[in-house]
């Protein structure tokens, strides 16, 4: 039995907008603690609008990460559809560690290692004081998926979590390179539909997913 996924970034958070400036945001980044910060008045509106793109899509189940950004943009299709959102620490954003609040240095460091390996060697590479790779993030969202297969199969189910753990995950499926799907590449409220029937997972249909020519 097939089962089928929309996997959505959620919409920008007042993290993100420091973090398109490349400035140093580490107290914000502590002051918003383990659950991070809350969306942009841009983001609620990214989010309002996402919840009308939803409102004619048939959706049995909303999951979200336990993240404030995530729970708030899971939140307004709640709304709309009338459905109960349950949050779910497992699918949480990538663990950056010390890197928390100065991703852009994190990103800066790693291009220059990057050059030479292969998307498998990037996927699994473990820099000093980050605390998890992007496969361990991909893997957490899979698992997550591949559970949910088991408890709601055949059932359709929309998800909303984070930029990285998702790109690490349609790159571990094949869907583009590490090069091709960088960071920014998920537009906030982007999502993927994908197909599991068990066995592998089908991307079917993206919505401002946008992977650069390389």
């Amino acid at each position: 039995m097939v089962t089928t996924f929309y996997v959505i970034r959620h919409g920008q958070s007042k993290g993100n907008v420091l973090y398109e400036q490349r400035v140093d945001h580490s107290e914000h980044f502590k002051k918003a603690g383990t659950l991070g910060s809350p969306l942009s008045l841009l983001g609620s509106e990214q989010a309002e609008e996402l919840a009308r793109i939803f409102a004619n899509k048939p959706i049995d189940y909303l999951f979200s990460s336990d993240m404030v950004r995530a729970q708030q943009t899971a939140e307004a299709i709640a709304r709309k559809k009338g459905l109960t959102l349950t949050t779910d620490s497992s699918i949480r954003e990538r663990n950056y560690g010390e890197y928390g609040g100065i991703l852009h240095k994190l990103y800066d460091a790693l291009r220059p290692l990057f050059i030479n390996l292969t998307d498998e060697e990037k996927l699994n590479y473990e820099y000093p004081g980050v605390l998890e790779t992007a496969k361990d993030g991909a893997m957490r969202l899979r698992n997550f998926l591949e559970i949910k297969h088991k408890e709601l199969p055949g059932k359709t189910i929309a998800v909303v979590c984070h930029g990285n753990i998702m790109r690490s995950f349609l790159i571990m499926n094949g869907f583009a390179s590490f090069d091709a799907l960088t960071s920014g590449t998920i537009k906030n409220c982007g999502y993927f539909k994908a197909e599991y029937d068990g066995r592998q997972f089908r991307i079917i249909d993206t919505h401002r997913v946008q992977p650069i020519m390389v």
